[in-house]
């Protein structure tokens, strides 16, 4: 009987050991969670201040930009007195891209991180300057060689003669030559990794031609540190995937059939990328929606504010416009 107590006094003990040790575990982690929750470096708010002095508006507008430069809305703050402020902090550490709209008279892209206290200064249309950011002196000057871009094609006059038109196209291919190189040069010393790869990034996105041989030059300017960013990352998968993305950039001012035969002729790997995907997709689409094909029913309001049912319509031929209410020249369309 007294082993038989002693057998059950040691387990009855080794329960009650186990179960305190699972107790101070238990709180030596919920202690070091408090601990990492409470030295946890809070983030802090960036500011971006500004003065407008060349636009007579009452609002802007802050759009966050992804890596496809595609915008959406997600603040707006009054302008008082020719001033503005808008603060906010990113999700994450490191470098965002946003876009102020100056209530559709103007705009522009601006990159922001935690901690930032940016101003700037509105003089004329196109024409900023930004301060107090760290990045400041390299915005100012990358925004500097744009609008110096700008102004060069602005110089392009329509209405001449031939031989006028065509020595101001060899004027400006010389100058826009410079530029080019002089942007190079530029982007090549920047610092910040991140800053880099997100101009480098930006310059592909915006070139009014895509081609690949200039892309492979601005990639070729990035090293390790910054290909490995966000930003640079989608370089790559430019360069890597550039079919792809070229068919799907320019594919909407190409007819379904040239679409579909150069997306049959682009890589496996060209068409399981995310821009192939895409492509892939739309195809889909417009094949549903094909000559021939029935339309999707479509239920809306006519501008007498009647009910509309694609669907009860019993004409042969319908034309259909489709319009945007921000654009002047719809709206006047309105009326016929």
């Amino acid at each position: 009987m007294k082993t038989k107590l002693l057998l059950i006094s040691g387990l009855f003990l080794s329960t009650i050991l186990t179960a305190s040790f699972a107790g101070i575990d238990k709180h030596i982690k919920k202690s070091t969670t408090i601990h990492k929750t409470i030295c946890k470096k809070p983030k802090k708010n960036w500011t971006i201040t500004g003065s407008i002095q060349y636009f007579e508006i009452e609002k802007i507008y802050l759009y966050s930009v992804n890596l496809s430069r595609h915008k959406t809305l997600i603040d707006s703050t009054l302008v008082i007195d020719h001033n503005f402020i808008f603060t906010s902090t990113n999700k994450d550490d490191g470098l965002y891209p946003y876009y102020l709209d100056f209530d559709k008279k103007g705009g522009f892209f601006i990159v922001t991180q935690n901690n930032d206290d940016i101003f700037i200064d509105v003089k004329e249309q196109f024409k900023s300057k930004f301060s107090k950011s760290i990045f400041s002196n390299d915005l100012n000057e990358y925004f500097n060689i744009k609008q110096s871009e700008t102004n060069l094609f602005s110089g392009l006059k329509p209405n001449q003669s031939e031989e006028v038109m065509q020595a101001a196209k060899l004027e400006y291919r010389k100058k826009l030559d410079e530029l080019n190189t002089k942007k190079l040069i530029f982007l090549k010393n920047i610092n910040s990794s991140e800053l880099q790869s997100y101009l480098v990034l930006d310059e592909i996105l915006t070139a009014s031609i895509n081609d690949n041989e200039v892309f492979k030059e601005y990639a070729n300017i990035l090293n390790e540190k910054a290909k490995n960013t966000r930003f640079g990352k989608k370089v790559m998968n430019i360069i890597d995937h550039f079919d792809a993305y070229s068919l799907y950039n320019n594919g909407g001012f190409e007819n379904f059939n040239e679409v579909n035969q150069k997306f049959s002729a682009l890589s496996e790997s060209d068409k399981k990328s995310s821009y192939g995907i895409e492509i892939a997709e739309n195809i889909k689409y417009l094949e549903e929606l094909g000559f021939g094909k029935t339309p999707p029913n479509l239920l809306a309001k006519t501008v007498d504010g009647e009910d509309f049912n694609l669907e009860q319509v019993s004409s042969k031929i319908i034309l259909m416009d489709f319009w945007a209410s921000w654009c002047g020249p719809c709206r006047l369309e309105n009326s016929h």
